[in-house]
């Protein structure tokens, strides 16, 4: 409007509604406000970037004086200076090469004990098989035993049914020979009873055992004859 009236020539005017003007009005504003906090937020970061120019300055100096410090005690230590890197990679490979050796050493024990083992079980498997073929043995020759103890019987009782009184002497003298044949049966019994145990016990604990001790023979009677068919 021009002096508070519409001009005659509306061709070069751009119309809005009012409601539209305070609407642009309002993002004038906003824009404006959002324009003064953009720049108080860039005058920030510039001064913190200033800032951290300082404080990177600050530590490459510390860094320098501190690498300075650190050659000196390496030069002092190892008479120059030494690659921290290189260095940490040695005593890395230096544990792992003290590990395996390490390993080695105890696989080269456990495979000695496993053999002493292997060792001590085929002695003991040597032992029980000879304890076993003595004990055959024992047995076979108790079976003899009892075989010529029933022959013994049968020849004494036939020869006392015959005999007269005349030969008293002389079954007596079979009558002792015939209880030191049983007594040698027990005591041939007795030993083979102790073998079977020796046996058990070897065979559950697999200890050390010796022969039992033989016991002697009972001893014929000085004055006993010969027994003849």
């Amino acid at each position: 409007m021009v002096n508070g009236a519409l001009p005659q020539d509306l061709s070069a005017t751009l119309v809005f509604e009012s409601n539209g003007v305070n609407r642009l009005q309002q993002r004038i504003k906003e824009l404006e406000h959002e324009k003064h906090s953009q720049k108080k937020h860039m005058k920030e970061s510039r001064r913190k970037h200033v800032q951290l120019i300082k404080d990177r300055k600050v530590f490459e100096s510390k860094v320098v004086e501190m690498e300075g410090q650190c050659n000196e005690m390496m030069v002092d230590k190892f008479g120059q200076p030494v690659d921290l890197e290189k260095l940490e990679t040695i005593i890395v490979n230096r544990q792992i090469e003290e590990l395996k050796e390490k390993l080695r050493l105890t696989e080269i024990q456990c495979s000695e004990e496993i053999k002493e083992w292997n060792e001590k079980i085929a002695e003991k498997k040597e032992r029980i098989t000879a304890k076993i073929k003595d004990n055959t043995n024992r047995l076979d020759q108790l079976c003899m035993l009892l075989n010529e103890k029933k022959e013994f019987e049968a020849h004494l009782d036939s020869r006392q049914k015959n005999s007269g009184e005349e030969f008293s002497g002389a079954r007596k003298a079979d009558i002792r020979e015939k209880q030191r044949l049983i007594q040698l049966v027990q005591l041939q019994a007795q030993e083979i009873d102790a073998l079977k145990e020796e046996i058990m016990l070897l065979s559950r604990k697999g200890g050390h055992i010796l022969p039992p001790a033989q016991p002697p023979l009972p001893q014929s009677p000085p004055n006993m004859r010969t027994i003849s068919n």
